[in-house]
């Protein structure tokens, strides 16, 4: 049944996420005044984060509920790859957009530095961290709440096996 939940909580997750940052760019192709279309694709676009923030948590709190009962961490690995990937999408496809818009209307860009591509890379693995870190731990406390039975040992099975 959590496996149900996650995937429509993901499925509703990537379309908000999705609609945001379309929307976001759309602002970029606007014909009207580049300041209201600037200061629409900040909102959006900080909403946009402000949402994926969100929805990971709750992925996360459900994927959580997943690995303790069924021992699979396949929805830990996808909440990371689904903020990864989001992460990736704002920073390479909708900043580079606003950087374009920026020139084009003579105003300044989001990252002259190029600081943002480091920043994308170390947030991915920092979620990937996370992830791996998470899986870690519920597995061991679960471990230690439900400690493994004999017969669930796969050792008990060789000895007696062998003998």
């Amino acid at each position: 049944m959590w496996s149900k939940v996650y995937l429509a909580v993901l499925a509703v997750s990537i379309a908000v996420v999705a609609f945001f940052t379309y929307y976001s760019w759309s602002w970029l192709q606007s014909i009207g005044s580049p300041a209201v279309a600037s200061n629409e694709f900040d909102y959006y676009f900080s909403t946009s984060f402000t949402f994926l923030e969100i929805s990971s948590g709750i992925l996360l709190i459900i994927a959580n509920i997943i690995l303790w009962q069924n021992h699979r961490a396949w929805a830990i690995w996808t909440t990371s790859l689904y903020f990864g990937i989001s992460v990736i999408i704002r920073s390479f496809w909708l900043l580079t957009a606003y950087d374009n818009f920026a020139i084009q209307n003579s105003r300044a860009p989001s990252d002259p530095h190029g600081v943002s591509v480091f920043l994308t890379i170390v947030v991915c693995l920092f979620s990937a961290a996370v992830a791996f870190c998470d899986q870690f731990v519920v597995l061991r406390l679960r471990e230690k709440m439900y400690p493994p039975t004999v017969a669930d040992e796969p050792e008990a099975e060789t000895e007696s096996k062998a003998e």
